[in-house]
């Protein structure tokens, strides 16, 4: 018994080396591709005033200043959200001409803090699962994310779309995380109490006064905690009052921006609230429908025996699954009232890659779930020792679903996988051509004799890398945008 007991070690151990060595592997082909990108689109405006200065002093004292007025500017005039403009302006200003591939890092980084941390919170603390478990399922959950992003140049290149939703969405992840480990961990030292709310109520504001779909789904969380507060550990109650007011000062300041209205009158839809909640629940059951792809779901198979073990030895009874089912599909819908009250669509890539996460953290949380309610209610005899048919059964089917799972990956996936583009970029020159073309352009966009500049075109377009580019005439927004940047009458493209 203690020799297999051993062996299943063994072989959790391994196969989070596996994943460990997989994700690291495909975390530096998406940064080294990175290395070849630079600023397109809205990145000359946010980086316009903070350059400037940045430019002239290096003194990051007077940037930030420059960034505080640059915020309050835009929150008067166009949107409220001014925890990410903020950072965003400045970042730009100081990194956007030497280091742009730091929103590649940044936007990495939090996303798998995000994962790592609410895996660790859910599965380890909860769940009493070993490590190896959680570094497996952490990994998994990352490089499904990561690898399937339907639109991937705006979730980690692009610096304003990426940092604006996927950083601040990884944000969120962390920040449900560090409220499930203030519930989940008891301690007397009221000092480290009262310093870990605080931290927790700076990330509620730093979210809240971010995006909308972030700080949607982070109120529901904060009701749902305060809720369980009332019914089960009143001990709390004050301390997630006191994290939920953080949260709801910053998104009245949000809400309330003078700009929001200016924008709204320009790019708004007149929708009522009530259709937009129609709206996201038509959209949320159609995409759970449309996007349940053979690879996920043989993921899903893959899951099974690691989820069946997990939940064996947690203790939990998993009530009501049906319920938890619902309620989460309601979760995973309001990702769309945002976009659907505001616009009426689904919205932009960037927001669309958000779906997809939280497309991801829905299917295997309930597969999980559901697989507590089954081990539960069948743990006397489904899963006995002696039942050598199911076992068996298991083994072949898990074999061949990994077998299948590689396979759909190709078929699936392809080039599109963003490790994979990546490494074909790299391969084939792509990165450094564009990138080439892109220097040839700075030594124009830098002469001071050339009032009215003309710029080579991208011949080759990586796909990770390349949002968008200026038009050949000089009307567009994206041309007089750059051309203000440098300081040219015009810009156009050949």
């Amino acid at each position: 018994m203690l020799k297999k007991k051993y062996d299943n070690d063994k072989i959790k151990k391994n196969i989070s080396l596996f994943t460990l060595f997989v994700t690291a592997v495909h975390i530096l082909l998406l940064i080294a591709i990175s290395l070849y990108n630079f600023m397109s689109l809205d990145d000359y405006f946010f980086a316009m005033e903070t350059g400037n200065v940045w430019r002239e002093s290096h003194s990051l004292f007077a940037t930030i200043k420059k960034g505080i007025v640059f915020t309050f500017n835009r929150y008067m005039t166009w949107q409220g959200n001014y925890t990410w403009v903020l950072p965003n302006s400045v970042l730009l200003g100081i990194f956007g001409e030497s280091a742009y591939y730091i929103v590649t890092i940044l936007v990495i980084g939090m996303l798998l803090l995000g994962n790592y941390t609410l895996v660790y919170e859910v599965f380890n603390r909860i769940c009493k699962a070993g490590k190896s478990e959680a570094v497996i399922i952490a990994n998994t959950l990352f490089l499904m994310e990561t690898l399937f992003m339907p639109y991937p140049v705006e979730g980690m290149y692009w610096f304003c779309g990426s940092f604006e939703y996927m950083f601040f969405y990884g944000l969120m992840m962390f920040t449900i995380a560090c409220m499930l480990h203030q519930v989940n961990k008891k301690t007397d030292d009221r000092t480290k109490k009262i310093l870990f709310e605080v931290f927790i109520g700076i990330l509620q504001f730093a979210v809240a006064g971010s995006n909308f779909v972030v700080a949607l789904i982070l109120g529901i969380t904060d009701v749902c905690f305060i809720i369980y507060a009332l019914l089960r550990n009143k001990s709390i109650l004050k301390y997630e009052i006191i994290i939920a007011a953080f949260f709801v000062t910053a998104f009245i300041l949000n809400v309330a921006a003078p700009g929001n209205v200016y924008r709204d009158a320009a790019e708004g839809a007149d929708i009522s609230v009530f259709y937009a909640i129609y709206l996201s629940f038509a959209w949320g059951i159609k995409y759970i429908i449309t996007n349940l792809f053979p690879p996920y779901i043989l993921l899903a198979i893959l899951l099974i025996p690691i989820f069946i073990h997990i939940a064996g030895k947690s203790g939990l009874s998993f009530p009501y699954p049906l319920f938890v089912l619902i309620f989460s599909f309601c979760i995973f819908s309001a990702h769309f009232t945002p976009s659907a009250y505001s616009i009426g669509q689904q919205g932009p890539g960037r927001v669309l890659n958000l779906y997809r996460v939280a497309f991801f953290l829905w299917l295997y949380g309930n597969e999980f779930y559901c697989a507590g309610f089954v081990v539960r209610k069948y743990k006397e005899t489904l899963f006995k020792e002696r039942n050598r048919t199911f076992r068996g059964i298991a083994y072949a089917g898990c074999t061949a679903a990994l077998i299948l799972f590689f396979a759909s990956l190709y078929f699936y996936g392809g080039t599109s996988l963003t490790s994979v583009s990546a490494a074909l970029s790299l391969k084939r020159g792509e990165g450094q051509a564009y990138y080439e073309t892109h220097l040839e352009r700075l030594a124009i966009l830098r002469d001071a004799s050339v009032r009215d500049a003309v710029l080579p075109d991208f011949e080759i377009k990586p796909y990770l890398l390349y949002c968008n580019d200026i038009e050949t005439f000089d009307s567009s927004w994206m041309n007089t945008t750059m051309a203000e940047y440098y300081g040219k009458e015009t810009v156009v493209r050949e």
